[in-house]
């Protein structure tokens, strides 16, 4: 599972944390089904971040086609 934000532990557990993850997992969805062709700008080894409560690179450069822009977006 795609962790994209912390939401605490024990008493100081976030209650909206379950509806967060669902909007994050609706979102990123949606959002990955519209750029084609994602991939990885560089093929140098990503650089991690550096926090001691944070996992991950520092970034992650990606190119990709835009998809077909909808009606909302103007």
């Amino acid at each position: 599972m795609l962790h994209i934000a912390a939401f605490g532990q024990g008493i100081h557990f976030c209650l909206g944390a379950p509806l967060a993850r669902l909007e994050a997992r609706v979102a990123l969805s949606d959002l990955l089904s519209r750029l084609r062709g994602l991939e990885l700008a560089s093929r140098e080894p990503w650089e991690p971040r550096k926090a001691l409560n944070v996992l991950g690179p520092a970034r992650l450069p990606i190119c990709f086609e835009p998809g077909r822009r909808s009606a909302a977006a103007g």
